[in-house]
């Protein structure tokens, strides 16, 4: 588990949490990034699907033989 203050300027502070559980074969990754009001939090939800789906990529990469 990480768990860390975010503050950006235009958002103010909020709270992410990383969490890393074993599961099957892999490893599942649960985020929470919370105390956004809801304009902010579309914004940010946009921002981590886009940096979720890259990270998902480079690991594919990095699996494949």
């Amino acid at each position: 588990v990480l768990e860390l203050d975010w503050s950006v300027p235009e958002e103010g502070r909020s709270v992410v949490r990383f969490e890393l559980e074993p599961r099957g074969g892999g490893t599942v990754l649960s985020l929470d990034h919370s105390l956004l009001d809801a304009r902010a939090g579309m914004r940010t939800m946009a921002r981590w699907e886009t940096h979720l789906r890259r990270l998902d990529a480079l690991l594919d990469a990095e699996a494949a033989p």
